[in-house]
């Protein structure tokens, strides 16, 4: 039976999650159908907009219509459907108005019809709108009731029959094991005494035991066959569900794809809606008349010329032909070279539908009168764009105008030389067109290169004047007057001076010849009269020159504004262009991070829906797998119902036998589970109100089930039920008690009655066996003796039957005595039980609760948020928004001081008031105020807390978030592709500073060392050497361009070379020393103990110069092995970044540095403290190459130290024999 039990709940738990995964997965489905619902209705709305604006426009454009001259001709260019049905010749062109060209009555009709379709089609979507929500409102109630169903887990069930099974074996065992050891004592009275009380205590504790599990078993396994079916039941109820819903959702995905608006109601919106675009479309007929008119004429124009000429052709070869054949006639067969000339033959047909004659004036008539309508604004600018367009020639004729592009021939336009497209009216409008451009801009051109001349002849003239070549002027020159010259005017002054001392020394002279002097007065008279005249005309002459001057002055102004208009026009028109440069830069990064991110979010959703896709394959084979599984357990199941039904048959067959003992024993059920009603005499109808009662029973646990899960959820409401049932069962107790108490009572009456009954019984019995006795000895009474023994049989007879009456209910009192108290016991027991798995479940739920509640306070806080209370409401904040400090106020001796201390984090606060927790065990309260007092508190600490505004801030949180994000993946993406700019652009430029490989750098060679080794040209970066190779020809350059390839780190020791040989001389002259650096020395380069130098290789990059590195201070190099010469003079302050600056530093920096180590006082070496003499001095010969190459600078960053030096050689040249200042130029690259 236990086997069978756990059977029964494991089928159970199959079925249930069975049950859940086959409801749980239609909320994308839903989703889905919600989305094709919403982009349904967005395009329904979009057309029932449109066609409503239609409808409101309808009258006025209608009317309008009839304000329009038309050609009625043109009707038949329209669709049947929409078009007049009267019919027009095509021969005769009739006039008439746009109202013609619409037949009234459709267009009413199309009204009437177009709303009744809008309506129908707004119902059919409200339908379906509301089909929407009644299925999803009926899968959320579905998957309530299935959870709400599944909800009570079946862990604790599926183990009841091994515990229960587990309690008889040990019954059972110890039963047996007690059999055993009586079985192997000895026969004594002493055993016997104690198998005695070994059977006692089997016969009142151990069988009873084995039988109340037996009873127990038996309950567990009706109970689990019952949840089975249950579990069927609902199983099968969900399944219907589910599939009425996916049939619901199944029709409405089909309505949904085949939506579309019937073809009637497409008809008459297309009507309704020509009735605005009506006149629009006519011009489009008349332009498109035009177009084929001229278009049919240019066809016909050019195929008579192409006959005309192909005849042409025709008859020269006719002609060159007789030519030919002259003079050979007499010898060559004139009939084989009489074959006709290529003939050919051009046939035009013509249209078969003829288009209304339409001329260019009735096309900008009909424009002036669209203009006019209202609402026609856009059609009337498209129709005048479109006979704009009627103008423009085609792609081909175009290229044939363009027979050049770019300054070079356009082949293909000479390539595709067709006659039919040398138009010479297409050509010439086209080089009429660009030649009205070219003269615009010629007059332009023009214009502006006679004002530069005009204001180059002022210049000019003006300089002459300035310089002097100009005639002197005798008037007074206007200092206002910038184009006055400024050269002196000869004053008449002098001359008046010189005629005063003439006429004094005349009249000296005078006195002796006074004739002559009279004469020499006239004469001078004369010339002064003359002078006068003359000084009137050139001051004449030189107002007039002045009058040319101002208007030459104005006339270079008026240059000077066209200039300066000029100059501002073009400023205006870069700036412009530069504005519309940056503004399309702009648009091209936002459309690249536009497109970036599409792109990004294309992959995301690619992704999930790969995902997505995977998930739903893997789900869907896992269905059919469980769905296979679960067919299979249906079989097995039904074969076994089967098997069941044959064997219940069999028990029923049984059982009828048995009926009627049964009926009494149901009758006895039924009047204990309802003693307020009347027994029924029908057997079947019997047995159906006590299945109705058991359902109700059952109905009734599963409430109470429920209830115990919603216990889970409310606490004080569990409390409450679990008061009010131990209160029923209290007051059921002390009412069995009192049934019990008055039974015992009556059983006690009845027992005296039996008793005084039995007595008396007994006293007739003896009376009548007298009376017999007498009787039989012939004492024969009266007729009165012999009534008197009837009525003592009689009563004897009764006296019995109540005795047997007695006997028979005392005897069923002491059964319902037995069971009542064993009812009791069991419901004390399992009223404990439950009160005290109550009180663990609540208490469990209580600390998880908090414990909950803890962890969102923690949250909150990781989160960056403060939490305060305001008028009992929760309040979130952020941290640095709350103020760190609180102010105390301390009054001593009537002054007030603030102090400030930190107040303690919300947390800590949080933490401190809430360090008691007692609360949390108001379970195990001694007392019901205690309980609930702490209760209360559990209930407002958890109240303090707002789930509403907690998730309110967190999505504020997230919103947050996602926008810095966002916004740091802009910005990481655009410094990505700066930084990519950036690494293209330095990839072809000069590095100076630092060197990693991949980096181009500029070698020179040094002049410090016999060797001449070769730098890398460097700012603050020094003592990178390079490898030289025989491929890169060092010998007859005096730079090298390279990228380098491999950086190798190395450090000077010359505690290594103390041991070994003697140095070679320091000019190289030695007959030992080599030219050759070897590299695999720590020190090829001679230079400082413990420098850090670099080994560099490089490959030549190319052939030409570098460009100067941008650096302040450029230096200039000839040769590298010439001598630079300055001279002592005051220089300006050099700048921290100038690399005489930077090359000229001690090295005392690098020896005093961790890296470095002083180096050891070699043999032959003087001390670096002293100077060496100008004799002792490796380069005190100026003719030596170390003087020809100038001297370095003590310890500074050249690339070699190869001459021993002053340490304090603050100065940085070294004098000559000559006095001069040398200046090594080059010391260093």
């Amino acid at each position: 039976m236990s086997h069978i039990a756990s059977k029964h709940f494991a089928e159970q738990a199959t079925i249930e999650r069975g049950t859940q995964v086959a409801v749980g997965n239609h909320d994308a489905h839903i989703k889905g159908l919600e989305q094709k619902y919403q982009a349904a209705r967005e395009w329904y709305d979009g057309v029932e907009k449109e066609a409503g604006d239609n409808i409101r426009r309808l009258d006025a454009d209608f009317e309008q219509l009839g304000t329009v001259p038309a050609i009625l001709n043109f009707t038949r260019f329209l669709a049947k459907e929409m078009r007049s049905p009267q019919s027009v010749p095509n021969n005769t062109l009739v006039r008439k108005t746009l109202q013609e060209f619409l037949d009234v009555e459709a267009v009413k009709k199309a009204t009437s019809t177009s709303k009744r379709v809008r309506e129908s089609f707004g119902k059919h979507m409200d339908k379906m709108r509301m089909q929407l929500e009644k299925i999803e409102a009926d899968y959320n109630e579905l998957l309530g009731a299935v959870g709400q169903s599944q909800s009570r887990s079946i862990a604790d069930d599926s183990e009841e029959p091994t515990r229960l099974y587990n309690e008889i074996d040990a019954v059972v065992k110890k039963v047996e094991s007690d059999f055993e050891h009586v079985m192997g004592l000895e026969a004594s009275s002493k055993s016997v005494a104690q198998v005695s009380k070994m059977a006692l205590l089997h016969t009142r504790n151990f069988l009873p035991a084995i039988q109340e599990y037996s009873v127990e078993m038996s309950d567990l396994v009706r109970r689990a066959v019952e949840q089975k079916n249950t579990a069927i039941r609902n199983s099968v109820e969900s399944m219907q569900a589910i599939a009425n819903i996916e049939s619901v959702i199944a029709t409405i995905g089909a309505q949904l794809e085949q939506i579309s608006i019937p073809q009637d109601g497409v008809a008459a919106f297309e009507l309704i809606s020509l009735v605005g675009r009506l006149p629009y479309i006519y011009g489009t007929l008349l332009i498109e008349a035009v177009r084929r008119r001229e278009w049919t004429e240019r066809m016909e124009k050019d195929t008579s010329s192409l006959a005309e000429e192909m005849a042409t052709f025709q008859e020269e070869e006719e002609r060159r032909r007789k030519k030919w054949l002259k003079p050979i006639s007499d010898v060559v067969n004139l009939d084989a070279l009489q074959g006709g000339s290529l003939g050919f033959e051009l046939n035009i047909q013509p249209e078969k539908t003829v288009w209304p004659m339409v001329t260019r004036e009735e096309l900008l008539e009909y424009l002036k009168d669209l203009q006019r309508l209202d609402g026609q604004e856009s059609e009337a600018e498209a129709f005048a764009q479109a006979i704009k367009d009627l103008d423009r020639p085609t792609k081909q004729q175009i290229k044939r105008a363009k027979n050049f592009k770019m300054g070079s021939v356009h082949e293909p336009a000479f390539g595709r030389a067709s006659q039919l497209m040398m138009r010479g009216d297409d050509e010439l409008r086209v080089l009429k067109e660009g030649n009205a451009k070219l003269e615009d801009e010629l007059k332009g051109y023009r214009s502006r290169v006679r004002r530069l001349e005009d204001l180059v002849h002022r210049q000019s003239t003006v300089s002459r004047l300035s310089i002097g070549g100009a005639p002197p002027s005798f008037g007074i020159p206007d200092p206002g007057d910038p184009s006055t010259p400024t050269a002196e005017v000869a004053s008449p002054r002098p001359q008046e001076e010189l005629s005063r001392r003439s006429s004094i020394s005349s009249r000296r002279y005078s006195a002796n010849t006074g004739q002559e002097d009279k004469r020499r007065i006239l004469r001078l008279e004369q010339q002064l009269a003359a002078e006068k005249e003359a000084r009137t005309k050139l001051e004449n002459d030189a107002q007039a020159r002045r009058d040319d001057d101002a208007d030459q002055q104005r006339r270079f102004e008026e240059a000077m504004s066209t200039k300066n208009n000029i100059m501002e026009n073009m400023r205006a028109q870069q700036r412009e262009f530069a504005d519309e440069r940056k503004s399309l830069e702009d648009e091209i990064r936002a459309y690249k991070a536009k497109i970036e991110e599409a792109e990004d979010e294309l992959d995301r959703v690619l992704g999930s829906r790969d995902n997505e896709r995977t998930g739903v394959d893997a789900r869907v084979q896992e269905l059919v797998f469980q769905l296979e599984k679960a067919r299979k357990d249906a079989a097995e199941q039904s074969r076994q119902a089967e098997k069941r039904v044959e064997a219940l048959q069999a028990e029923l067959d049984e059982r009828n036998a048995v009926k009627t003992r049964q009926l009494d024993s149901l009758t006895a059920a039924f009047n204990h589970l309802s003693p307020d009603t009347s027994v029924p005499d029908d057997h079947s109808t019997l047995i159906a109100q006590l299945e109705d009662l058991a359902i109700r029973s059952l109905d009734h646990q599963k409430e109470l089930q429920q209830a115990l899960a919603m216990a889970k959820s409310d606490n004080e409401n569990a409390h409450a039920r679990i008061e009010e049932q131990e209160h029923n069962l209290n007051t059921k107790l002390a009412e069995r008690e009192k049934e019990v108490t008055a039974v015992r009572e009556e059983l006690d009456v009845e027992r005296a009655r039996v008793a005084s009954i039995t007595a008396e019984l007994e006293e007739e019995r003896s009376h009548l066996h007298s009376l017999r006795e007498k009787f039989a000895e012939g004492e024969t009474g009266s007729e009165a003796l012999r009534k008197r023994v009837e009525e003592e049989e009689a009563k004897v007879g009764r006296l019995q039957t109540e005795l047997a009456e007695k006997n028979s209910h005392a005897n069923s009192l002491d059964v319902e005595l037995m069971r009542v108290e064993k009812k009791l016991r069991k419901l004390e027991e399992a009223d404990s039980s439950r009160t005290h798995q109550r009180m663990n479940r609540a208490k469990d739920l209580s600390q998880r609760l908090y414990t909950q509640h803890e962890r969102l306070i923690r949250l909150v806080e990781a989160l960056g948020f403060v939490i305060t209370h305001e008028n009992g409401e929760m309040v979130l904040q952020r941290a640095s928004r709350l103020g760190g400090s609180t102010i105390m106020t301390d009054t001593n001796a009537g002054l007030s001081r603030s102090t400030t201390t930190p107040s303690p984090t919300p947390l800590k606060r949080f933490l401190e008031d809430v360090g008691d927790l007692h609360f949390l065990q108001w379970t195990e309260a001694t007392s019901p105020e205690e309980e609930d007092q702490r209760y209360q508190e559990l209930i407002e600490k958890l109240e303090l807390f707002n789930t509403e505004t907690f998730s309110d801030a967190v999505a504020k949180r997230m919103r947050d978030m996602e926008h810095t994000a966002r916004k740091w993946q802009k910005e990481a993406r655009a410094y990505r592709d700066k930084a990519h700019r950036f690494q293209a652009d330095s990839h072809d430029k000069i590095a100076y500073r630092s060197f990693k490989e991949g980096d181009l750098a500029l070698f020179l060679p040094t002049r410090n060392n016999a060797h001449r080794p070769w730098a890398a040209f460097n700012v603050g970066a020094p003592h990178f050497f390079l490898r030289e190779q025989d491929t890169h020809r060092l010998g007859g350059k005096e730079w090298l361009v390279a990228r380098i390839s491999k950086v190798e780190e190395r450090v000077v020791d010359l505690s290594k070379t103390l041991d070994g040989a003697p140095r070679a001389s320091l000019d190289g002259r030695s007959v030992a020393s080599s030219n050759a650096v070897s590299f695999e020395d720590d020190n090829p380069f001679e230079l400082s103990d413990g420098l850090r130098w670099y080994l560099l290789e490089a490959t030549e990059e190319k052939a030409m110069a570098p460009g100067t590195p941008g650096i302040k201070g450029a230096v200039t190099v000839k040769s590298s092995l010439e001598t630079g010469q300055g001279e002592m003079q005051k220089a300006k302050k050099k700048s921290s970044m100038d690399p005489a600056t930077q090359l000229g530093k001690s090295l005392d920096s690098r020896r005093s540095s961790g890296t470095s180590r002083k180096s050891a006082p070699l043999v032959g070496r003087h001390n670096s403290t002293e100077a060496l003499s100008p004799a002792e001095r490796p380069d005190s010969n100026p003719n030596s190459a170390t003087a020809t190459r100038g001297a370095s600078p003590a310890g500074a960053h050249g690339p070699s130290h190869l001459r021993e030096t002053s340490t304090n050689g603050g100065d940085k040249s070294i004098d000559d024999g000559n006095g001069g200042n040398v200046r090594d130029l080059l010391w260093g690259p």
